[in-house]
């Protein structure tokens, strides 16, 4: 039943290979905790003569026939797994929002300022922050019609890079490789090129595209097609919101075309928030048509828009977790005519009340620390692989995330076992006796 569900799931997903790799992970991470319950029963079963007694009792029921490891490992963890991967991607996403995008980013994006009126804003922003930066590129919009000949609905290309195919696109012209940018492959064309149009795309959706240079595209811009010649490809970091496009074509190609410009504004750090507004405000009055973005709202927009996923995912590994917390509930209740049978055995042969707590407390413990070791471990790895491979971010450990998992793995497992040993304790010893 379980491996049809994952077929389906792959069948019906859109994005088969990440649905595939997901389902191949929660199969190894099964197969994975099904294996080490096993292995802590075979470790305990060798450790049994050890001291003090409550270990040695303990470990008795952790390696015996009725054991309980591989029942706690399997149904907490996952949802521990789970649980503690989306915490440790979440902060290093977050981390590199904050430490990358916020510090690199410019204050604003003005978008649609009239190609004559770029030297009178600059100087409008000056005269109220003299040490203010500003960055600015022609900008039109285009739509991709064909690539190497193929018409745009006709190409296969990858998930990632499909969106490029979509609608119109914003692109430029410059005699100058933009900021942010480096060329991975083929030559930026001289300066006072005039031979035919050129092009510079973006290396990676090149790649989901089979775009490779030399390869012709065609572009609609303002009602007209216009074939372009790759002459490179470039690596474009996009985390700088520097203003920066997928295409960058040769200035003889565009350079008569109406357009207006886009503009950056970056403020010096510490920057009083007063002189800021006279800025805008300024601005605003002097060119009404000109649309100003602020970065840091589009920055804390995503921040929070990355916690409502990361709250929803964690959501979801909660629920898995309780639903492992009741499956553990239901295997210690499977098995409670035999634990109560030992403690009849134990109170018999001379062992106190206290020390069968001790002992029943110890073993529920020690799975809750080994389940919680190895749900750390499988769940760090993954955020570190996702996140270098997946989301290519640097990878942040979480000594809190750590702790917390420890601590719930035992809250969790130590509460089902202080019930399972109420029930242990509560039992007569006549009747079992009796029926010896």
């Amino acid at each position: 039943a379980g491996i049809a569900l994952f077929v389906v799931a792959i069948a019906a997903s859109e994005e088969r290979n990440i649905t595939a790799s997901i389902s191949a992970g929660i199969v190894v991470a099964f197969a994975l905790l099904t294996g080490y319950g096993l292995l802590l029963q075979r470790l305990a079963s060798r450790r049994r003569r050890t001291k003090p007694p409550a270990l040695a009792l303990a470990l008795a029921s952790i390696g015996g026939p009725g054991s309980l490891a591989r029942s706690v490992a399997v149904s907490l963890g996952l949802g521990l797994g789970l649980l503690v991967a989306t915490t440790l991607i979440h902060r290093s996403l977050l981390k590199e929002i904050e430490s990358n995008i916020e510090l690199d980013a410019p204050a604003y994006y003005f978008l649609d300022v009239e190609e004559s009126d770029v030297a009178a804003f600059g100087d409008t922003v000056r005269a109220i922050a003299p040490e203010a930066k500003l960055a600015d590129a022609p900008m039109l919009r285009g739509r991709i019609v064909a690539l190497k000949g193929v018409p745009a609905e006709k190409v296969e290309a990858d998930p990632d890079a499909r969106w490029v195919l979509a609608g119109d696109r914003g692109l430029t012209y410059t005699d100058a490789i933009p900021p942010s940018s480096s060329i991975v492959e083929g030559n930026w064309w001289p300066k006072g090129y005039s031979g035919p149009p050129l092009v510079s795309f973006d290396d990676e959706l090149a790649k989901g595209l089979g775009l490779k240079l030399g390869d012709n595209i065609t572009v609609n811009i303002l009602g007209r097609n216009v074939d372009a010649k790759i002459a490179s490809l470039r690596k474009i970091d996009w985390e700088s919101l520097a203003i920066n496009f997928v295409m960058v074509f040769s200035p003889n190609t565009l350079e008569g075309a109406p357009h207006r410009a886009l503009t950056t504004l970056e403020l010096p750090k510490g920057t009083d928030p007063a002189i800021e507004g006279k800025v805008i405000q300024a601005l605003a009055e002097r060119f009404p048509l000109v649309t100003a973005i602020k970065v840091g709202d589009i920055v804390e927009a995503a921040k929070d828009l990355l916690g409502k996923v990361m709250t929803a995912i964690g959501a979801t590994a909660g629920v898995t977790l309780l639903i492992g917390a009741a499956v553990l509930a239901g295997a210690v209740a499977a098995a409670q005519q035999q634990r109560k049978y030992l403690a009849v055995i134990y109170k018999t042969l001379g062992a106190t009340r206290g020390r069968i707590i001790r002992a029943e407390l110890l073993e529920f413990g020690l799975l809750g620390l080994a389940t919680a070791a190895l749900s750390l471990l499988i769940a760090t790895l993954t955020a570190w692989a996702l996140c270098r491979w997946a989301f290519e971010v640097e990878f942040v450990f979480s000594g809190v995330a750590a702790a917390e998992t420890v601590l719930l793995a035992l809250t969790l497992v130590l509460a089902v076992g202080a019930i399972a040993t109420w029930r242990v304790l509560s039992a007569k010893a006549a009747p079992y006796l009796r029926a010896e």
